[in-house]
């Protein structure tokens, strides 16, 4: 099997966690040419091997690797990597008030420089490697290490840089100030192959902006069986729903592999005091994005259209902001439109006697009221906010526009209800057994 520049890549992180740094560096060093010969940005190497001189306690030449890193990455549209190097540089006492204030002239809100701007691509580690190429060069420590500071430490003359940057997720809605506040608050955490970041279940006190490296995320379905959501990469931000809410991670996200994360944590958010009511404005417009995204992107209620449609569709709703223990829907109205939770979680509740029974607990991306539309009968559920939510609400008029002219969403919204007037079935008829159940056995103690 050809080797490529991954699995040489992969095997010098490899003796770099086994403490062979010498090892790895000659590896990086390898690929450093590599990418100097025209292959791809190699900001990415040039950070490895900055952290080998640091483990090999070359605390003077890893500085100037990891400043030319800093500059490099800010200049060329990569500035999660300059963000990664100016937190490590922070820490052996490096001055970093001057890269701070360059990252936030070029990416913070307002700056003239972002635009759609293409990043710059990375070393290609598809390549294949030279058969006659050796992982373990002939060279001393002392030479190698000079090789290395000399290499890495300077700017490529290659390198043309961008005249717009794309902005970074969160941090360029972010005012110059605050800006430079969070960069300066926010820890760098760096992890290993196969660490768990959140579990699922945990209460959230921290969200994190992937800086560099993969991260899995996973779910447990109703019967306990693990399931893999997704794979995140470079500038994904995850955990942020759980700080924002105060409640349990709803996944669990391992890393794949060395990742370097930008972590918030809630009592530094919370120390800076004066920002904190941008950080968290920045943060709430970002999350409800994103939400947003999501919902056009998944919501069978917007797969008929394109996107401008799924945007102009989204305009008819109205959002609102639903404290916990608000009745949304109350069971046996009139139905007033088509709910969708942008955020929280609401209960779905119906009378069954002299019981309430609880039929479902609806989440983030979830529709209601849909069962009196499209039966036009009064609603057969009281739905409830289970904690602060946020609803996007579409009036019944609008709703029985839209499924008259589109027979596809009319066929979707009748299988989903009855699918939900048979779940609701099938809880009443298993609180009735219970209730059963109970009295027998209450007539059996008297």
């Amino acid at each position: 099997m050809a080797r490529t520049l991954r699995t040489v890549f992969d095997e010098a992180n490899r003796r770099f966690a086994a403490r062979d740094f010498v090892g790895a560096l000659k590896i990086y060093r390898m690929l450093l040419e590599t990418a100097q010969a025209g292959a791809g940005t190699d900001v990415d190497v040039r950070l490895r091997i900055g952290d080998t001189l640091l483990a090999l306690g070359e605390e003077a030449g890893a500085r100037r690797v990891h400043a030319a890193v800093a500059t490099q990455s800010i200049r060329a549209g990569l500035p999660l990597y300059g963000i990664v190097a100016i937190k490590i540089l922070e820490q052996v006492k490096v001055d970093v008030a001057p890269a701070v204030e360059a990252l936030a002239e070029m990416y913070a809100e307002g700056s003239e420089r972002i635009g759609k701007g293409a990043r710059p691509a990375l070393l290609d580690l598809d390549l294949p490697l030279r058969e006659d190429v050796s992982l373990d060069l002939p060279i001393a420590a002392p030479a190698l290490i000079e090789q290395c500071i000399q290499a890495a430490g300077g700017q490529d003359p290659r390198a043309k840089y961008p005249e717009k940057v794309p902005p970074i997720p969160l941090f360029s809605l972010l005012a110059p100030d605050t800006f430079m506040d969070v960069i300066r608050l926010v820890r760098l955490r760096r992890v290993a192959d196969g660490t768990f970041v959140v579990r699922e279940g945990e209460i959230g006190e921290s969200f994190f902006v992937i800086a560099r490296g993969t991260v899995r995320v996973t779910q447990h379905d109703v019967l306990g069986k693990e399931r893999e959501l997704a794979l995140l990469g470079d500038g994904s931000v995850f955990g942020e729903m759980a700080l924002i809410s105060n409640s349990p991670r709803t996944a669990t996200v391992i890393s794949a592999g060395s990742v370097d994360l930008l972590e918030f944590n809630r009592d530094a958010l919370t120390a800076a005091s004066e920002q904190i009511i941008d950080i968290a404005t920045a943060l709430d417009r970002f999350t409800r994005d994103r939400l947003v995204q999501n919902i056009l992107a998944t919501n069978p209620l917007f797969r008929p259209f394109d996107r401008a449609q799924r945007l102009e569709l989204l305009r008819r709703f109205s959002a609102h902001e639903v404290t916990p223990g608000t009745v949304i829907v109350r069971e046996g109205q009139e139905g007033k439109g088509l709910y969708l939770i942008l955020t929280g979680e609401v209960d779905v509740t119906k009378v069954d006697g002299q019981e309430k029974v609880l039929l479902a607990t609806l989440k983030a991306g979830e529709c209601f009221g849909e069962i009196s539309l499209v039966k036009r009968s009064p609603t057969t559920a009281t739905v409830t906010s289970a904690r602060h939510t946020t609803v996007l609400f579409l009036p019944r008029d609008a709703f029985a526009k839209l499924v008259e002219a589109l027979p596809e969403l009319a066929t979707y919204f009748r299988e989903l209800t009855e699918e939900r007037l048979m779940d609701t079935r099938l809880v009443l008829d298993r609180s009735d057994e219970e209730d059963d159940r109970s009295l027998a056995d209450v007539r059996h103690i008297f």
